[in-house]
């Protein structure tokens, strides 16, 4: 499988990483081993997930994780692949309830690794924002992260273009890390908005695309299959339309 250098950093990572929010839930723990056996077997080393992932099926918090944690530990892989999760996510019972903070990143930090049985976690993402908290707060929590030696690189999902800027400049202006990374939307059909819980993710739009182009900033696309549409035939099964807008403005 075709591997990429991700900067800053120079990790090595493969084009495709494999997503895994159904590992323990949908996807069972023998199913999701055998998935992530076929993976690196092949020269895949790219896993993606989130403490949130599973917590709508399993009593105990970071279903996902501890499956690949208990993965990595049998394979004595730890040390060849490299994990992005995410952490920060709202409540599945009450999703207007904002945990990004600073206090939400130390514990959810520490749970992910306890999950996933690392000394350290490659790439950190927060799962979500909130536009009324001090950019900087929250920079400076993940930056304390850094320092001691959880998590080597951070960055965003669900951020909009302009707090992704306020968020650049704060790190500029102090001498931080800053975003390594942006998790977004960007997928092969036009998402509708009015489908159930897509109103909070962002989706790679002209202006998104232009800022990622000018600044390099680095980019993970989630839902790039549309959310299995192209193995489903109808589009209330997929949340997604048939037709869709490329990130240059042209209709598809």
């Amino acid at each position: 499988m075709k591997k990429i250098f991700l900067s800053p950093g120079g990790l090595e990572v493969s084009v495709l990483a494999l997503g895994t929010a159904q590992y323990g839930t949908g996807i069972s723990e023998e199913e999701a081993f055998r998935q992530m056996d076929l993976y690196t077997e092949r020269g895949g080393n790219f896993l993606d997930t989130a403490l949130v992932y599973g917590d709508w099926g399993c009593a105990e918090r970071g279903c996902s994780e501890r499956v690949i944690g208990r993965w990595l530990s049998s394979r004595k892989k730890s040390s060849q692949v490299v994990i992005s999760t995410k952490g920060c996510h709202p409540p599945l019972e009450d999703m207007s309830e904002s945990r990004v903070n600073a206090d939400a990143v130390r514990k959810d930090v520490r749970l992910s690794l306890k999950n996933l049985g690392c000394d350290r976690i490659d790439l950190y993402f927060l799962h979500r924002d909130d536009p009324k908290r001090p950019v900087g707060e929250i920079l400076e929590a993940l930056e304390e992260e850094v320092s001691r030696g959880n998590i080597r690189y951070y960055g965003c999902s669900n951020w909009s273009l302009s707090r992704v800027k306020e968020a650049a400049d704060y790190a500029a202006a102090h001498g931080l890390q800053e975003f390594s990374y942006n998790q977004i939307m960007f997928t092969l059909a036009e998402v509708d908005e009015r489908v159930p819980g897509e109103t909070q993710m962002l989706v790679l739009d002209r202006e998104y695309y232009q800022y990622h182009k000018e600044t390099q900033l680095g980019l993970m696309s989630f839902k790039c299959q549309a959310g299995g549409y192209f193995t489903k035939k109808g589009v209330g099964a997929s949340g997604f339309k048939k037709s869709g807008t490329d990130v240059s403005g042209k209709k598809k």
